[in-house]
């Protein structure tokens, strides 16, 4: 069985590949930590959504490790995404309690997202030698 940190630095080297920046973005992952804590996971998931690129593909990653780590479950059909994520949180039924664990999820997840993405790891799989 794997420990918090096992699963959130698993989740992580999922998505570094896709939350690389590409072509001309600009390299929005080592200020997002930053953006979180100063407006709140809402407001960045809002910017994040908005804005799409790199900051797009970062907040799917958010979305997908709250799913997993069961914060925010997505309980209907579908992929847990950005967007979802965004209406999930802002909507009626979410406690204050919730958003803070999101937030504090998303921060603990973005601190091995940030330097897996900056290095080229390659995963094995179990079955590979």
């Amino acid at each position: 069985m794997q420990n918090l940190e096992q699963r959130r630095a698993a989740h992580a080297l999922e998505k570094a590949n896709d939350c690389r920046k590409r072509g001309d973005e600009g390299d929005c992952l080592s200020g997002y930590p930053g953006l979180i804590v100063n407006n709140g996971l809402l407001a960045c998931l809002a910017f994040s959504v908005e804005k799409q690129k790199q900051h797009f593909r970062v907040a799917n990653a958010i979305a997908y490790h709250l799913h997993e780590m069961n914060v925010c479950r997505r309980t209907q059909g579908g992929s847990a995404d950005a967007a979802w994520l965004l209406n999930h949180l802002a909507s009626p039924n979410c406690t204050a309690l919730t958003l803070r664990w999101a937030t504090s999820e998303a921060l603990a997840f973005l601190g091995y997202l940030k330097r897996f993405v900056k290095t080229e790891i390659h995963v094995q799989t179990p079955d590979q030698p």
